[in-house]
């Protein structure tokens, strides 16, 4: 067993399989109970990441759990912060989709991701005066717009 945690391969599966029980309390409206599966994931996949910062595997992945804990943490009102983590899961998006353009299924992750995040932008603008709304609606149209993009690429 203690070679086993050494192991990169052991390390992303783990990491996988929280971000996979985190997507699970988040498809059941559950996002608080998601939390702390999707924060472990990131804190695993972040240091193999620091480990080897290349890894397309590991961007791919840190792509997907940092839209799900932005998601999470927006669904819990927690909207500034849900924001900066899918900001940054967009970003790891595009270091992916420039390693694999051509990969479908992370075009479809990206998004839906990026629908995600446009609508945490609805939810701030709703929040916020005139001249800050009218920027995060035009963030959240930008956004819905480059996701229609990916799909249909």
């Amino acid at each position: 067993m203690q070679s086993s945690l050494k192991d990169v391969g052991y390390k992303r599966n783990t990491s996988i399989t929280l971000l996979a029980l985190g997507q699970v309390f988040l498809h059941h409206e559950e996002p608080k109970e998601a939390l702390p599966f999707l924060l472990r994931s990131r804190g695993i996949s972040e240091n193999l990441l620091n480990n080897d910062e290349n890894n397309g595997e590991t961007i791919a992945d840190l792509a997907q759990i940092y839209g799900n804990l932005g998601a999470a943490l927006a669904k819990t009102a927690k909207l500034g912060e849900g924001l900066s983590n899918q900001e940054k899961s967009l970003e790891f998006f595009n270091r992916s989709l420039a390693k694999s353009p051509e990969n479908n299924e992370l075009k479809h992750s990206f998004a839906e991701i990026a629908e995600q995040t446009a609508e945490t932008y609805i939810q701030l603008a709703k929040r916020e005066n005139s001249e800050k709304a009218k920027e995060f609606r035009e963030k959240a149209n930008l956004l819905s717009e480059q996701s229609r993009q990916a799909v249909e690429r």
